[in-house]
């Protein structure tokens, strides 16, 4: 089973809200400055997150923001899947190093996407972050029990985001046989 991040850190508000599914904008020019906030703090792990992430997000919202939020880590590539059903096919034949999925999607939901994939990630195929607008509940509780490694509310603080990939894609580098891309040296 995967850990639980303290909904209270993980969720970020800002001023004079625009709401699609919980996540809070103020105007473009706002989340450009917040960004550049964010960034400028978090230098020192720039350069640290490494992998490909698919994000399984129908908002396309949702995805510009987390995109503009991972932007400043160069070793990260960001891919979307605007559906349930889409992801779960993206994640067998692309083999991303950590899954971002939304709770509420369009077609299923966010635990038939885990139940679906919960033999891979058994197996270490990859981890899978939760982001829902909804604070700890059942539907979180299941999507955990079958294999989900982490949560974070909507909307998510880059920190948070970055903490919690970190933790995945950790996990995943260890276990990438020696000699290959991103896994230990060979001897």
């Amino acid at each position: 089973m995967g850990t639980l991040t303290q909904p209270g850190h993980s969720a970020i508000a800002a001023p004079g809200r625009l709401s699609c599914k919980n996540l809070a904008l103020q105007s473009t020019d706002s989340v450009e400055r917040a960004m550049t906030t964010l960034h400028s703090t978090e230098k020192s792990t720039l350069a640290t997150l490494q992998g490909s992430v698919l994000y399984i997000e129908d908002e396309p919202i949702n995805f510009a923001l987390v995109e503009g939020l991972l932007s400043g880590h160069p070793g990260l590539r960001l891919v979307r899947a605007p559906t349930g059903e889409e992801g779960v096919s993206r994640a067998r034949s692309e083999h991303p190093d950590a899954i971002l999925l939304d709770m509420h999607l369009p077609d299923i939901s966010g635990i038939e996407v885990v139940r679906r994939l919960s033999e891979d990630i058994a197996a270490g195929a990859f981890r899978v972050i939760l982001l829902t607008a909804d604070k700890l509940n059942i539907d979180v509780l299941k999507a955990m029990s079958l294999g989900a490694f982490e949560y974070l509310v909507k909307p998510v603080k880059l920190p948070a985001l970055e903490a919690a990939l970190g933790r995945a894609l950790a996990v995943k580098a260890r276990k990438k046989p020696k000699g290959t891309p991103g896994g230990p040296a060979a001897s």
